[in-house]
């Protein structure tokens, strides 16, 4: 659905049916949940009723249609889980599972033509996510859409003037992309591609054919930006048409964009903006003898961009962000963080070559509190020192806090306890993640995506961990790495490597506390 993380969840299988989590389909939907008594609603903005159901019963309202799901509304351990497979698919949606993987897809429905413009349908009401190119010998105009499925692929004659045929079939599963061709008769006609609700349009509103001259070079001729609402709008004409590629970048975040085939820069190399999200614009050539043009937007953090495609101009739209060093240094502030080592004193939780794992925790976590202090969070040890802390006394910690201070916004806390593994064979190395409730899956999904990107994180799981179960705020377990693996526990015991991993901890945790907004 648009998205482009792995959620890591275990859904429950029912007869023919698959159930998820309530709130998981209400993220995913991004509606509010709403619960009544037996009752549960998923409501779009304020007053549109995506879906009403009752714990324990197939029957619903689903875009104000009563329909029965194949199996009930299910409470369970605490948490509501809906028959995912029937009420996606009354949605507009298809839900397979494939090797272990569940996916979520678009289903392309038809494609009509009006007015010189192509409507590429979709059975959902949801905005589909695109990227497009053009190719030569012969003239086409490729889109592709992601998370989608089509039942069979088709091929229709264009009544359109200047096109010859439209195409489109499954492209690829992994990921799964649908892929729709438009071939033209002679040269590519001026477009537009604009997404709306349930649909792609591709407006031809121009009969001129411009066939594209490779050896010409054209110009970047101007980059202006502007606000709207609640965004942050950048137009960037040249003087003929282009294809482009899209790009993410990190450490610093960029946005890059690369415009083919052939371009020259008019303007200046760097152009600062300090507006919502971005930081400046930087431009060059990627080749010398290609031409490609390369525009760089700097931010201040990770965002997204939306792209609108005009003959002459890629229109990219950010959403609008404050930027100041000092409102991010504020918002940390209002956020606590407890950090547990585990074991201690008495305790000391695995033993390998007189390393013992209570002295290895407390190293990291102190280390992990120092950084995260001087970022500006506020930082709650349970422990500074080699001292027995209960797991009853760790719960209590947390809640005494929680109710001296009289604030139970969960958002504005969070519990990492820091372990170290062990497992019978010495070949099994890497990180392992934990979480007990399904308010602090999010959180763990971050850390998880976070840390993916620069070790072996092995798994992360869901389990009744007395600490984790017992405390009302987003917490996780992370078990650094094995002591029983020797190369690992060589690992552990460097600073170089202490410091590297709670420097990925804190960017987890800034990637997590960000994407709350202020």
């Amino acid at each position: 659905m648009n998205s482009k993380d792995k959620i890591i969840i275990t859904p429950i299988l029912q007869g023919e049916e698959v159930y998820l989590p309530l709130k998981l389909i209400s993220s995913l939907l991004q509606t509010t949940l709403k619960i009544e008594n037996k009752n549960i609603f998923l409501l779009k903005g304020e007053k549109e009723v995506l879906f009403k159901g009752t714990i324990g019963n197939k029957e619903a309202i689903i875009r104000d249609k009563k329909l029965n799901l194949l199996e009930p509304v299910m409470a369970k351990e605490d948490d509501i889980y809906i028959p995912a497979k029937s009420f996606f698919s009354f949605l507009g949606y298809r839900l397979i599972i494939k090797e272990k993987n569940i996916y979520i897809l678009q289903i392309l429905e038809q494609i009509l033509e009006s007015n010189d413009k192509i409507f590429i349908k979709f059975r959902t009401q949801d905005v589909p996510s695109f990227s497009f190119f053009t190719l030569k010998d012969p003239n086409r105009l490729v889109i592709d859409i992601r998370d989608c499925i089509v039942i069979e692929k088709k091929e229709q004659i264009s009544k359109i003037s200047g096109i010859k045929q439209i195409r489109y079939s499954q492209f690829s599963t992994e990921p799964y992309v649908v892929r729709v061709v438009i071939e033209f008769t002679k040269g590519v006609l001026d477009y537009k591609i604009s997404q709306a609700k349930g649909e792609l349009v591709v407006d031809f509103f121009n009969y001129k054919e411009t066939i594209k001259d490779e050896k010409k070079v054209g110009s970047l001729l101007n980059i202006n930006w502007s606000k709207n609402n609640d965004k942050l709008i950048f137009n960037i004409s040249f003087d003929s048409s282009f294809t482009y590629t899209k790009g993410n970048l990190k450490d610093p975040e960029r946005i890059y964009y690369d415009f083919f085939p052939n371009f020259k820069n008019t303007l200046t190399d760097t152009i600062v903006v300090n507006e919502g999200p971005v930081e400046k614009i930087r431009i060059g050539i990627l080749n010398n003898e290609t031409k490609n043009l390369r525009i760089v937007f700097d931010v201040y953090t990770s965002t997204i961009a939306e792209e609108e495609s005009f003959t002459n101009t890629l229109r990219v739209s950010f959403p609008i962000q404050e930027n100041s060093e000092k409102t991010e240094e504020n918002f940390r502030n209002k956020f606590v963080i407890f950090i547990d080592p585990g074991h201690g004193g008495t305790d000391p939780g695995a033993i390998y070559s007189n390393i013992q794992e209570k002295d290895l925790n407390l190293k990291i976590s102190l280390k992990l509190a120092d950084i995260l202090k001087k970022a500006g969070y506020n930082v709650v040890l349970l422990r500074d020192k080699d001292v027995t802390v209960t797991l009853d006394e760790r719960v209590n910690i947390v809640k005494d806090y929680l109710n001296s201070n009289n604030n139970s916004n969960q958002e504005k806390f969070l519990f990492i306890s820091i372990h170290s593994n062990a497992a019978l064979s010495p070949e099994i190395k890497g990180i392992e993640l934990y979480y007990a409730t399904d308010f602090s899956l999010p959180f763990a999904q971050t850390i998880y995506r976070v840390l993916s990107r620069y070790y072996n994180v092995r798994n992360m799981r869901q389990g009744r961990f007395y600490v984790l179960s017992r405390i009302p705020i987003p917490g996780i377990i992370i078990e650094t790495g094995f002591l029983s693996n020797d190369d690992e526990r060589k690992l552990l015991t460097t600073e170089e490597y202490q410091n590297n991993l709670v420097e990925k901890i804190q960017e987890a945790i800034e990637e997590w506390v960000k994407s709350l907004g202020s």
